[in-house]
Parts: structure tokens; sequence; C-alpha cells
């Protein structure tokens, strides 16, 4: 009689599975008996918010093949975006010796949808019966492995064919790699960690089921600062926010939300929201970790955004967002009808994919704080409606 079932997608070769673990049942006998029939390899790896606008894909494989055993290998930095994720059977953790590993296994189908050298250097070396997306050439190059991949390869080269570009990412890796797409969104499930920071962020600071919440995500990063909405129209936005809530008798909070680029931005707003009067928003710090983060935008009812990591998370959250966007194209962006995304009207040169912009009047100075109000304040009619 068989040992081992080997070809079963929870077996792990080296420790028991978690099904023995938990019960002691024994392979031969085991009822979660469960063998792959084909192998996929995803190299999706750094940009977080990259990472999770790549996970419907996971479903549509899984919906196709609903006994593949799926890898995602990833870096440490991204590895929260997909470790719950029920539809991967193994996340990877990216390290330089990982190549080893990769240079022995095969797979049925390797997906790479990553441009660095770390990314197409794992793609190329793997053995699969079929690559999609993304590898090297002989000359060190970002190479299409399939001609439905050279689109999105000779956007990322030239930003005048980025700028016609009127399909989603996610239209484009579907487009890649021949599976069908849906509406239902990203795939994620916050950490446990992220679930008690934020019940205690909400004891800390008195934060009841009835406020509404509205976040305020000022970070854009220091590679992309064109992105940036003014520190004051933040300030000027809040002003308004609060005056329309006491208004309209609403019980709420401003979280105002950032990373470590932040600080100084952050505290310049908070500090003249106090000496405008604004009483009801919460600086939440600069220091948190991505699973404090996480929990914050979770917090959040709505989130008031750039293109930003922070979007991608309140989209994975299914949060009420208002886009602020300048320099990337609103159409290469799916927010899921979560919200509007706001353009200035004022600029001629959207969606230049700058990351450096000497225009005194840039495009993030002509969207104006009444317009985003007004966005805001939408959302918070149909969230009032729920509230009562």
């Amino acid at each position: 009689k068989q040992m081992f079932h080997e070809d079963c997608r929870f077996f792990r070769g080296y420790k028991p599975c978690d099904f023995h673990k938990k019960t002691q049942v024994e392979c031969p006998d085991c009822p979660h008996y469960s063998p792959w029939d084909k192998k996929f390899l995803i190299i999706k790896q750094g940009e977080l918010g990259d990472v999770l606008r790549t996970t419907p894909l996971v479903r549509a494989i899984r919906e196709r093949h609903p006994n593949a055993y799926i890898v995602w290998l990833v870096e440490e930095k991204a590895k929260e975006c997909v470790l719950r994720n029920s539809f991967i059977d193994e996340v990877v953790i990216y390290h330089s010796s990982i190549l080893q590993r990769f240079m022995i296994e095969k797979y049925d189908t390797v997906i790479c949808l990553d441009k660095d050298v770390a990314s197409i250097t794992v793609a190329t070396l793997v053995k699969a019966d079929r690559k999609l997306g993304f590898g090297m050439d002989e000359n060190g190059k970002v190479m299409p492995f399939n001609k439905e991949a050279e689109y999105k390869w000779a956007t990322g080269i030239s930003d005048n064919l980025n700028k016609e570009n009127k399909l989603t990412y996610q239209e484009q890796i579907f487009e890649i790699t021949g599976y069908k797409p849906s509406s239902d969104g990203y795939i994620f499930s916050l950490p446990e960690v992220s679930k008690v920071f934020k019940q205690e962020f909400m004891e800390r600071n008195n934060l009841k089921d009835k406020n509404i919440i509205i976040g305020f995500n000022t970070g854009v990063g220091a590679k992309f600062l064109p992105r940036k909405w003014p520190s004051n129209y933040f300030v000027e936005l809040a002003h308004m926010v609060e005056n329309f809530c006491i208004s309209h008798s609403l019980s709420f909070k401003i979280l105002l939300l950032g990373g470590s680029y932040e600080e100084d931005r952050n505290n310049y707003i908070f500090r003249k929201c106090q000496e405008n009067g604004c009483k009801n928003i919460i600086h939440t710090g600069t220091k948190n970790s991505l699973e404090e983060f996480f929990g914050l935008i979770d917090l959040c009812d709505i989130v008031v955004t750039a293109d930003t990591m922070g979007m991608h998370v309140a989209i994975a959250l299914k949060k009420k967002l208002v886009v602020l966007m300048g320099p990337i194209t609103t159409s290469s962006i799916d927010v899921y009808n979560l919200g509007p995304m706001l353009t200035s009207q004022e600029h001629s040169c959207l969606g230049c994919f700058r990351d450096v912009c000497d225009m005194a009047y840039q495009c993030m100075d002509g969207i104006r704080p009444p317009i985003v109000l007004e966005e805001v304040e939408k959302h918070i009619n149909t969230i009032k409606v729920m509230h009562t």
C-alpha cells in the first residue's frame, strides 16, 4: 500500500501536512487527498500594489484548473499580500539561493509578470512546458515569452504607447495569459495582527462603530512625486469635511495616513488642521508596519488617495474611494466601481508617466478640494444610510 500521496496538493515532502498535524490521519486514509494535475508558477514579486492587483489572475487559474498546484514567488516585503490567499498552494519568498530550487523543479506553466532582473532570470531558467509573460534574452534584456505579452512589453518601453493604452493592468495580464477576466476584485485576507492593531487603535482613540471614518492617504513614496496632492489641499479638505459633517450632525473622524516619507508632510497637515480648529483629525503616525497600515485602511469607510499602494490596499478591502489622478492614465486603473478617479480639467498633459515635473502649476494642483469634497459627500450620504 502506498505510504504517501506525493501528488497531493497538501503534501510538503519534508514535514507533516496540516491535516496530519491536526488529526494524525495518515496519507492512505486521508479524506483530504487532492491530487494535482497541473503545476503553475506565478512570478509577481515586488511592488505591493501590483502584487495585489495581480491576485484576480489566480482565481481565474483555479476556476479553469481546480486541481492545479499553484506556486507564487514574491519578495519578502510583499508576502502579506498573498500569504492567506486560499487559491494559492505555496508562497515562496525570493532569496538569492532560490534559483537552485527553480533550476531543478519543473512546471506545466510559468507566468512572469515582472520585468526586473531577478524575476526574469528565474522565469528563463526554470523548466516548464509553457511560459507566458516575460523572460531574459541572451543580451540580458527583457523579452516577451509569447505574442500576447508583446503589447505590455512595448508599453513598458515607450511612454507614448503607454499614454495611448486603454486597457487596465488586469485586462493586460488576462490577455497575456489567456484567462477570462472577472469583476470580483482583488483577493486579500487581513492578517490577524492587523485586526488586533485595528481594535487597539479604535479603543485608544475612542472610535465607535457609528463613526464615519475618512482616511486621507497622503503618501506617494519617493519615486513618483508628481502624484502628490498639495498638502494645503488636504488641510482645506479636512476643514470642508468637518463643516459638512457637523452641519449634518454626523459623528466622524479623519485619519491622516502615510509612511516614513510623509513624516514632515503629515506633521504639517496635522498642525495646520489644528490651527484651523479642525478637532476631528487623528494623526496615525508614519512609522506603522505594513500590517498596521492594513489595519488603519480597514478602519476607514472612505479613502482619499492618489494612485499608490494605499489605494490598492483600499481596493482589496473594498473601501469607498476618491482617487486623485494625474501623471498616470485613468484607463490603466480598475477601481472596481468603488469610487471616482478625479483629474485636473486644466491640464492637457495628463498621463505623462513622468517621475519628475518642472511645471509650476502641476496636474495634481488642478484637482481642487471642493471637487473632492463633492465626491466625499456622496460617499458619506451612502454610508449615512447604511449606519441608520
